[in-house]
């Protein structure tokens, strides 16, 4: 079986070798699992989906393709870890994230198991250009529930084809339309700008940015060393249940209260000129506005939207919250959605195509949104907590690895507490001023609600390993 990337895909596969294409999260389990059992349910879920029996080959064009061995399907890799703490999940997360896919011949999915006698914490790390959030919660409970019963039959799931031959047809029709005048204007604006660089009386030297394997940015003319932060936390059950009824109250969403809460946090650290929006970028679940039915697929089903909002001094947090709510809804309908989300995307993998994979690679780490920060909330996951002798005790995630330039908070709520993950690149990491940014989101949030945090914190920044090991 063989599929060609399509051009976004493309886009997605390079940014991994940069650092930016990956994602993960993590399931708490109680009970005891033996490592014959995982295998086996491992075994059954690749036979369920198929994108988790693929990878990433580039044929003699340089273009790269979904392709699937018929000798026989490679095992999903395991990495297993001793689990001491409760919070050692972090530090293996953050690991991952730091470890690229082969850029060839690696299937798209790996985990790490945290074992100890009775607690086990899974850790599924997946390649963007296969499968999002969603797919990762549906993945947990696939597994979960096959270790809970291998007799269970599972059926494989068709293969559905790219994500713009899914959107509907009338979409379809103005989205065709809208990238003509779009590439149309793309080459009238690159004309004229070549004409005014001809103009120019002289032209400074353009200094290219660090070659693939580097992790050097140029900060203030200097090189330094960056490293990924992250910080975690979960909302205890009272606040979570206090935060949805202040939302409800206040005729806003938790989305739109934690992107506010965020924002004013970075008005007051970082400062922000008068008159200047503040903007978010948010990933929105299309799975149920496509086709095909999509909601149990594994699979990449979502598109970017950006918002903007006034956060300057004086204005009361709740009125920005539903200023922010009724952009959002806006900028979510499917008109606004799939035409103008989608246009903006393939504008910029039109820009892409006439780029090499190397050359390419090396630009993407140094692509910025042009948005404060980047917001994913995947709200209530619907999933049961018992699974025959297992418990699932806990979601933490997801969690990403976002572009270098970006800063990025993922949400999402089970068993009736929210989780909470920022994460972010700078000079040594910076934990310092990711945690001023939290305290000051949360001290904003609980003000706004009333109530006085019980959160559950950890906060670890570590360095990447190279420690792989398998369940033979």
């Amino acid at each position: 079986m063989q599929r060609k990337l399509t051009p976004l895909e493309r886009v997605a596969w390079l940014a991994d070798q940069q650092n930016s294409g990956r994602a993960g999260m993590t399931a708490r389990i109680r009970g005891r699992l033996t490592v014959d059992q995982l295998k086996d349910a491992l075994s059954a879920i690749q036979r369920k989906h198929w994108l988790l029996t693929v990878r990433i080959v580039v044929d003699d064009a340089e273009w790269p393709a979904f392709v699937a061995d018929a000798e026989g399907v490679p095992e999903l890799r395991v990495r297993m870890v001793d689990r001491e703490h409760d919070d050692d999940w972090v530090r293996e997360a953050q690991a991952e994230l730091l470890q690229p896919f082969a850029a060839q011949g690696e299937l798209l999915v790996r985990f790490v198991w945290l074992q100890s006698k009775d607690v086990s914490d899974l850790i599924v790390v997946i390649h963007h250009v296969v499968a999002d959030a969603i797919s990762m919660m549906n993945l947990f409970r696939d597994l979960l529930t096959q270790l809970a019963d291998p007799s269970v039959v599972i059926e494989p799931q068709p293969m559905l084809p790219p994500l713009e031959e899914l959107i509907p047809s009338p979409l379809r029709i103005r989205l065709l339309a809208a990238s003509i005048t779009g590439v149309a204007g793309l080459r009238k604006a690159g004309h004229r700008l070549e004409q005014l660089r001809h103009k120019l009386p002289f032209q400074k030297p353009v200094r290219e940015p660090a070659g693939p394997t580097s992790r050097a940015a140029h900060m203030n003319g200097s090189a330094a060393k960056t490293a990924l932060t992250m910080l975690t936390w979960v909302l205890a059950e009272d606040d979570t249940t206090e935060l949805i009824a202040a939302c409800k109250r206040e005729r806003t969403t938790v989305h739109a209260a934690m992107c506010t809460a965020f924002l004013l946090a970075l008005r007051d650290i970082e400062g922000k000129p008068i008159g200047t929006l503040s903007k978010v970028q948010s990933p929105v679940n299309i799975r149920d506005r496509l086709t095909q039915p999509a909601s149990d697929a594994f699979g990449l089903f979502i598109l970017l939207v950006q918002t903007d909002v006034d956060c300057r001094p004086g204005r009361e947090f709740w009125e920005i919250a539903r200023e922010f709510k009724q952009r959002m809804e806006r900028a979510t309908s499917d008109t606004r959605l799939f035409v103008r989300s989608l246009l903006v995307q393939k504008l910029m993998v039109k820009w892409a195509e006439t780029k090499s994979n190397a050359e390419l690679a090396r630009l993407l780490p140094w692509r910025w949104s042009g948005c404060d920060m980047t917001v994913s909330n995947i709200g209530r996951l619907k999933l049961p907590s018992q699974y025959g002798p297992l418990q699932l005790e806990a979601i933490y995630g997801p969690f990403v690895s976002p572009g270098r330039r970006e800063r990025t908070l993922l949400l999402s709520t089970f068993n009736e507490r929210l989780s909470m993950t920022f994460m972010s690149w700078a000079p040594g990491g910076n934990l310092v001023k990711a945690e001023r940014i939290k305290a000051e989101a949360m001290l904003q949030l609980g003000t706004a609600v009333g109530w006085q945090m019980q959160s559950s914190v950890a906060n670890i920044e570590v360095p990447a390993t190279d420690t792989v090991g398998s369940l033979d």
